[in-house]
């Protein structure tokens, strides 16, 4: 029914579609907000739930019980389940080991029945390996927790609680789901490789129309000099031909006076116009610059960005100059900064060491190797301004891989301190 007849329904699409939009959007952020942490604790929460459900309620209505044995036991066995899927992210060995465990506790006491939350943890937990690991790790454990379930296999059919047909049927299973983990892995690497490129990529493009425009500004302003300079010899000119004529022809000295007030004029304009092209389009900054006590700030920026890094200060720090201050934050920026750029979301660590004559800078990532630039070039570029700030101060930097070949990375900083103490 139409709004305009008595007692019908107002229809108003546009307001319809708005409200069902705005409840769609609110339900989606909602979602992708909850989501993390859904996806963290959904499988365990829910498998805990189940096994304990079977092993405390279902006996009551539906005996026998799906776990024999006593369930003290079986109780402790999902709990260790449970404890070991709230870590498969950081510690993917140490989930899938405890939900080996709890299937070795179930196969003690019935090896002709494996329960539903050992099974389906099982597979979480492979597929957590596969994703959360390098291949090789991934492998070995792939290859260790395959070894445990065929020992079992092969006792069950020797003592004849099944056929080879019977205890193979898991590995397909196993092996697709860790599969499937290790491709995972693979696409989400990719993804924050081109991430990181197309960043270098942005930071490269700004930094050409930068380079661009700094050079139209110099052509411009060679432009306006020679036209400042022909201003200024022309006033020049006119100035001498009106001190000549100055006594015996007034008007002509007073219409050379004139033209060099408009000539001056004229050449003043340009010169401001000159000047402001050679201004760049930044604004000078009122804030004051970052200093050796801003790097605890800059440390937990990076932590933000994913970068898991740790900073330890020893020694007691004096008051710097300012210059020194800022040359040692940039250090350290710029070492974090290629970090994150060429060796990726790895471990990392900041010693800030306050020595009685120098500032030391110790910056160290576990690697992996840093990864080539697009261009072929070397992955340090940052260490040339490293090397040009610690020269000024005539300080000392090593940057280089480290020797036991595991891929790290350290960047070793020196700054004396004689005569730079605030």
């Amino acid at each position: 029914m139409l709004g305009d007849e008595p007692g019908g329904v107002t229809i108003n699409p546009k307001a319809d579609a708005r409200r069902h939009h705005l409840s769609y959007d609110r339900s989606v952020k909602t979602l992708a907000r909850i989501w993390p942490r859904l996806a963290i604790w959904g499988p365990p929460v829910v498998l805990g739930g189940v096994g304990l459900f079977e092993i405390w309620v279902e006996p009551i209505f539906q005996p026998p019980p799906s776990f024999p044995g006593p369930v003290g036991v079986h109780t402790v066995g999902v709990l260790v389940l449970v404890a070991g899927l709230s870590v498969r992210r950081r510690a993917p060995g140490v989930a899938l080991g405890a939900v080996l465990a709890d299937l070795l506790l179930e196969w003690a006491y019935g090896p002709e029945v494996v329960s539903l939350p050992a099974f389906v943890g099982m597979l979480v937990a492979f597929y957590s390996v596969g994703a959360h690991r390098d291949l090789r790790g991934a492998a070995l454990r792939l290859g260790a927790g395959l070894l445990v379930l065929l020992a079992l296999d092969v006792v069950d059919v020797a003592r004849g609680h099944g056929t080879v047909l019977d205890a193979t049927g898991e590995y397909p299973f196993v092996l697709v789901v860790w599969g499937a983990g290790v491709a995972v892995r693979n696409m989400r690497l990719r993804a924050s490789d081109l991430e990181d490129r197309v960043g270098l990529l942005a930071r490269e493009r700004d930094e050409k129309a930068r380079a661009a425009a700094a050079q139209e500004r110099t052509r411009i302003a060679r432009e306006l000099h020679d036209v400042v300079a022909h201003s200024v010899s022309t006033m020049v000119l006119q100035a001498s031909g009106a001190r000549q004529v100055l006594r015996s022809h007034t008007d002509e000295a007073d219409d050379a006076m004139r033209s060099v007030e408009l000539t001056g004029r004229q050449a003043l304009r340009e010169l401001r116009r000159m000047l402001g092209i050679l201004r760049t389009d930044d604004r000078p900054s009122l804030d004051p610059q970052p200093g050796v006590a801003d790097i605890e700030l800059l440390v937990a920026r990076m932590r933000d960005t994913g970068l898991p890094v740790e900073l330890e200060v020893s020694g007691a720090p004096p008051g710097l100059a300012p210059g020194l201050d800022l040359t040692a934050y940039r250090i350290v920026q710029e070492a974090l900064t290629n970090v994150l750029k060429h060796a990726g979301r790895v471990e990392t660590s900041v010693r800030v060491t306050f020595d009685v004559d120098a500032l030391d800078l110790l910056i160290h990532n576990s690697g992996p190797t840093p990864r080539p630039t697009s261009n072929g070039g070397d992955p340090g570029h940052g260490l040339i301004g490293m090397r040009e700030r610690v020269a000024l101060y005539d300080g000392s930097l090593r940057a280089r891989p480290d020797d036991d070949g595991g891929g790290g990375f350290t960047v070793h900083a020196r700054l004396p301190l004689e005569g730079e103490r605030a």
